[in-house]
C-alpha cells in the first residue's frame, strides 16, 4: 500500500525530486479557485499544487483549469507531478 502524506511533506517530497533532478524550484503559498490555501510549484507555464487536504492537483498551462492527480497525496503521485511538471 502507498504511503499517504500530508500537504508539507508531499511539497517537500516534490521539492527534494525537483533538486535531485536538477531544478531548484520553490513553492509558493498560494490562494486557489478562491478558497484555500495551497503550496504550489511552476515551471515552463505548467503548475502542480498540494491542498490543505494533500490533494495534488495539476494544471497544464496559466490559464488551464486544475485538474485532480490524487487525494491524499502518496510519495508516488508526487514524484509523478514531479515528471509532470520538469517534462518538455
Amino acid at each position: 500500500m502507498a504511503k499517504k502524506v500530508g500537504q508539507l511533506e508531499a511539497a517537500s517530497y516534490i521539492r527534494k525530486a525537483l533538486v535531485e533532478r536538477g531544478h531548484n524550484i520553490a513553492s509558493r503559498s498560494k490562494i486557489v479557485r478562491g478558497e484555500e490555501q495551497w503550496l504550489v510549484f511552476e515551471h515552463k507555464q505548467r503548475s502542480v499544487g498540494v491542498d490543505a487536504g494533500s490533494g495534488l492537483w495539476i494544471k497544464e498551462s496559466e490559464e488551464g483549469e486544475w485538474r485532480y492527480l490524487e487525494k491524499p497525496s502518496t510519495v508516488g503521485s508526487a514524484l509523478e507531478a514531479v515528471e509532470f511538471l520538469i517534462r518538455d
